[in-house]
Formats: C-alpha cells, structure tokens, sequence
C-alpha cells in the first residue's frame, strides 16, 4: 500500500502493527506526506541540513499533529540506511483512545532528502512480537 516513495506493511493490520517506509521526502514536503493547508502551514515540513535530533523532532511533531499525544522518542543513537549515516531511535505514543504504542525509527538525511523506516504496535503484546523480525531491516 502507499504513493511513490511510500509504503505501508502489516502483518494484523494498521493499528496492530505497522511498518512504514518514506523515500526521498525532499525540502518542504510534510515528514509523513500529509497535504499542508498552503505555504504558510508550516506542518511538520523537512528542511536539508537538518541534524538527526532535528529529524527525530520533526517525526515526534508530524506524530503528534496526526492526533497522538505524549510522543517521545528516545535512545537515539547513530546508525546507517541505505550506506548513509543515520540514526535510529526508539518511540512511544498513546493514540487518542489511550492506547500505549512503542515503535522504532531509522531514518537518514544525509543527501538533503529524507528517508526513513518507522514501525509501531501496541505496546503490550505487539510491539515486542514483532520486534526482532523488524530489527532485522533496522
């Protein structure tokens, strides 16, 4: 499932687990590809040169603009994707309904395009399940 440079795996569904990917994200563009409301909507927009911490900000605030509160990342720390310098990072959320959610982000923006792997489950009983096979790819 997704548009180009975008893609969607489950395993039991969305909201039960989820895996996805972001290509080639490029300045200006929304961290999720969400549709911005014009130019002075600043959303949660990619901007080149960004430091990882900078990127890991901007995915907690493009989560938390699609409804989720207390998003947090946390363990950051360096790693590569595609051959380029990176970081990956550990995440936690709970969605509107209250429901706890874990998850992990590999990301990298080292060629002044974003790209990035992100995968969330609930945290009791999914997130853990699934973890090592995800692992895998990060």
């Amino acid at each position: 499932m997704g548009h180009q440079g975008q893609r969607l795996w489950t395993r039991d569904g969305v909201s039960l687990n989820a895996l996805r990917i972001y290509t080639d994200i490029e300045p200006g563009e929304h961290v999720f590809r969400a549709r911005l409301r014009g130019e002075r909507d600043e959303g949660a927009r990619f901007r080149a040169g960004l430091s990882d911490v900078e990127i890991a900000e901007l995915i907690v605030e493009g989560l938390r603009t699609s409804s989720l509160v207390n998003v947090r990342a946390t363990d950051l720390r360096p790693a590569t994707l595609n051959g380029r310098s990176g970081f990956r990072a550990e995440l936690a959320f709970d969605n509107n309904g209250g429901l706890h959610y874990r998850g992990l982000v590999l990301a990298e923006g080292e060629d002044g395009s974003l790209s990035f792997l992100m995968y969330t489950a609930p945290a009791e009983f999914y997130f853990e399940r699934d973890r090592a096979v995800v692992e895998v790819d990060f």
